[in-house]
């Protein structure tokens, strides 16, 4: 909210809030409690996530699983506040901007890629969580629900953006985190991209 505050961006300007999935540490700035109710933090929004991962983090076993109860924190008021909407395929986020269903992390993982002027770069959630995945896509994080389709999504990834060279932008990543894919000795590996700020 600091940083947001910093560009002088008012919460109420605010419009969509996508959520790649429901972990924990991508829902925390979903809402606010305000005199012990939790109401949504982006007033004027529409949160938009994928109806698996609600369906997933939603059983018994997965919310009372965590010491903090997130999903009845920061997600449930959002559908009590009736802000909260759900998708289960592809879907345009607005003209430039498309969500992709991206798997294995959580069921409803996905990832959005943006278009404008001729450009596109995939911002990739926790498809891939560290740099070591893109030289080794079979190294799942302890987080990944389904380990076998993460892998196959982070290779369907990595096909598609190395072949026409898109920049990636990554949630876990050292900053900047933005880079491509390069190729040595046949390998692929992480380059960060060179930001200046």
């Amino acid at each position: 909210m600091a940083e947001l505050s910093s560009k002088k961006v008012d919460p109420a300007e605010v419009d969509v809030v996508f959520i790649s999935h429901l972990h924990y540490d991508h829902v925390g700035w979903n809402t606010v409690n305000k005199d012990g109710v939790w109401i949504p933090t982006f007033p004027n929004a529409k949160y938009i996530a994928h109806q698996a991962d609600l369906e997933h983090f939603q059983k018994p076993e997965f919310r009372f699983s965590s010491d903090v109860p997130y999903i009845s924190r920061y997600i449930e008021p959002l559908q009590n506040w009736g802000v909260f909407e759900t998708v289960n395929k592809e879907t345009n986020i607005t003209r430039n901007i498309k969500a992709i269903h991206t798997p294995g992390h959580t069921p409803g993982h996905m990832s959005l890629m943006v278009s404008s002027l001729d450009q596109t770069a995939l911002i990739q959630g926790d498809a891939f969580v560290h740099p070591s995945q893109i030289t080794n896509e079979e190294w799942n994080s302890l987080f990944d629900t389904d380990p076998n389709m993460a892998t196959d999504t982070r290779r369907k990834l990595l096909g598609m953006v190395e072949a026409d060279n898109i920049p990636i932008i990554s949630c876990h990543f050292e900053t900047p985190g933005v880079g491509y894919i390069v190729r040595y000795q046949g390998k692929r590996y992480w380059k960060a991209a060179e930001i200046k700020y």
